[in-house]
């Protein structure tokens, strides 16, 4: 499926991990990856995998992030600034 959408005419494919979606007069201008590269478009499809707004429990501790030292992603913050509703849904997964 990923070479069939990489051929496919008038479709630009980006994967990164997007910190912030810009929007002017209402309407998606651009995001913003992690890294600070800001990439201008008209329409974001999110698929936000497991790590939106990821913890990890060890223990009493607590930290932000997900599986195989992946990063927590902070597109949450910015949705919910956005006007959306934001929720989370707690597997409790533990240790294999």
């Amino acid at each position: 499926m990923k070479a069939t959408l990489e051929s496919a005419d008038n479709l630009d494919l980006k994967q990164g991990t997007v910190s912030r979606i810009l929007v002017e007069d209402g309407k998606v201008v651009a995001v913003e990856t992690d890294l600070g590269l800001i990439i201008a478009t008209r329409s974001v499809v999110i698929t936000s995998g497991d790590f939106l707004r990821g913890l990890l429990h060890v223990g009493e501790a607590t930290k932000p992030g997900g599986r195989m030292a992946d990063a927590s992603s902070s597109l949450s913050d910015n949705l919910r600034q956005l006007g959306f509703q934001v929720g989370r849904f707690k597997t409790g997964t533990p240790c294999r």
